[in-house]
């Protein structure tokens, strides 16, 4: 059984179709929400036409980025992507989100967990956010509900109570009802609620927008990890 698998378990390697996976392997797996997530965000953000992409150069990161570019690309909302930054140099990082900010209305940020300072060490998670935090006056969705948790502004993503419980499904049964995992077809399940930090809103200046959206916003967070001097 595997659950919160990354995109399709076909990608990698895990099963040989859809339909009948084979080799005595099943579950459930992780997919992204970008076109709800842009959906919400113009609703929260209305007027949102450009937007870029931050992230690192991670398989997930550029996996994400590439799922984004897609999304974009079908044209189905009107939104122009400007450019997607991906790179483990945490100045270029930086460097680059400047200088897109004012040619953005918005960001994407994907994974930023294998960036790395000038002497080729590590960044953490927390020292990214506080950096972007401060200096970063737009607006952003995110792929991981942790970022939004620690400061960021919105995101729609997978529920890890739904993936949990629909691998439990599966695996009863499989134990209890005799039922051959090779022939259970994998799936991701309903994706999670739109969750909005109301601290990362104040900052923006969007207060209102978010009451206006009291309806369809799922969770509130007000809380932000503390900034780096």
């Amino acid at each position: 059984m595997f659950w919160g698998v990354n995109s399709s378990p076909l990608k990698y390697g895990l099963i040989d179709s859809i339909e009948h996976p084979g080799h005595n392997v099943t579950g459930v797996y992780q997919t992204t929400y970008y076109q709800e997530n842009l959906e919400h965000l113009l609703k929260l953000v209305p007027g949102v036409k450009r937007v870029a992409v931050l992230s690192d150069d991670s398989p997930t990161g550029r996996s994400h980025v590439k799922m984004f570019q897609n999304t974009i690309n079908n044209g189905a909302l009107p939104i122009k992507l400007v450019e997607s930054v991906v790179t483990n140099s945490f100045e270029q990082w930086k460097k680059d989100a400047l200088r897109l900010l004012p040619l953005v209305d918005a960001f994407m940020i994907s994974n930023h967990h294998t960036l790395k300072d000038e002497q080729d060490n590590p960044v953490s998670e927390d020292d990214v956010l506080s950096w972007y935090l401060k200096n970063m006056n737009k607006p952003e969705i995110v792929a991981p509900i942790s970022f939004v948790k620690n400061g960021m502004l919105a995101s729609i993503n997978d529920s890890p109570y739904k993936q949990g419980y629909e691998a439990a499904k599966i695996a009863n049964d499989i134990l209890s009802n005799g039922k051959d995992p090779k022939n259970i077809p994998p799936y991701a399940p309903e994706h999670g609620g739109f969750i909005v930090n109301t601290w990362r809103a104040k900052q923006l200046g969007l207060e209102n927008n978010v009451l206006k959206l009291e309806s369809i916003i799922n969770q509130k967070i007000d809380e932000h990890i503390s900034f780096k001097p």
